[in-house]
């Protein structure tokens, strides 16, 4: 749980300029949704999906979207669809549990469907030798 997914990309020269800019885009969205706050005093990590999640019915439906703006960007980017299936099985997991007062909310600091859908990406776009991750770093 230490270890957080890089918002530092190493591009390689078959890499256009706009999928690195979605890249890290997404990347750093990724991160303020699922990890950019600390529990005082321990190493839980949460985002903004945690926090608006709390919000009755509006929040849920906020982070959502954020959820589904990353894999639209997915689906741009040429993901097949297998592993768009696996980002939209990440996010209805979130939606079902999250619906669940309380013990949604306690999962949502654990379920990172938008850390999860993201190395899906990522791995899709290293298998097509086009964007290569650098080193996870610690904040």
């Amino acid at each position: 749980m230490n270890a957080l997914p890089s918002t530092i990309l190493t591009v390689d020269q078959d890499t256009t300029p706009d999928e690195a800019a979605v890249m890290r885009r997404l990347a750093a969205l990724s991160r303020v949704m699922d990890h950019a706050l600390r529990i005082p005093g321990t190493d839980i990590r949460f985002g903004l999906d945690a926090v608006l999640g709390l919000i009755p019915g509006v929040g849920d439906v906020a982070t959502n979207l954020v959820s589904a703006y990353l894999v639209m960007e997915a689906r741009r980017l040429g993901l097949p669809r297998w592993d768009m299936t696996r980002m939209i099985g990440n996010i209805l997991v979130d939606v079902g549990v999250s619906a669940v007062p309380l013990a949604g909310d306690v999962f949502d600091l654990f379920w990172r469907a938008n850390d999860r859908n993201m190395t899906i990406l990522r791995d899709h776009l290293a298998r097509r030798g086009k964007v290569i991750d650098g080193e996870a770093t610690a904040l």
